[in-house]
């Protein structure tokens, strides 16, 4: 289980990194991502480079970074992982100052060979 969390939290750092090509080397080559940033779903590697760049550009825009925890909740088996984990978006804004939105991260990994990479990301925010 500990691989499976380790992959997670390897994304999220190269996100908050702005490194796009360790946050690509964590995502499955079919990989879909649900987000709140237009067209809202995004599939295939090609796609995630896109959004990936779009949230560097978002993050140093705005000097946004995600924070997050443990999973709150995660199941596994021998080859699929589901996780939900609690998030806080930070953001700076010139004109609001201070921001921060609440969400949950929800992620499906899948083994290949000894690693474990993602192949769904869901973000929702709650406030």
């Amino acid at each position: 289980m500990t691989e499976a969390i380790n992959t997670i939290h390897k994304f999220i750092d190269a996100v908050n990194d702005g490194d796009v090509a360790t946050s690509l080397g964590q995502l499955f080559g079919g990989v879909v991502i649900v987000d709140d940033i237009y067209p809202f779903r995004w599939h295939g590697l090609a796609e995630a480079e896109e959004w990936l760049n779009m949230v560097k550009g978002t993050r140093a825009r705005l000097h946004a970074s995600l924070d997050t925890g443990v999973p709150d909740k995660i199941s596994q088996g021998t080859e699929r992982a589901y996780a939900v984990v609690i998030a806080g978006l930070n953001m700076t804004s010139s004109s609001q100052g201070e921001l921060r939105a609440r969400g949950t991260i929800t992620v499906t990994l899948t083994r290949m060979a000894d690693d474990w990479l993602i192949d769904t990301i869901v973000w929702t925010a709650i406030s």
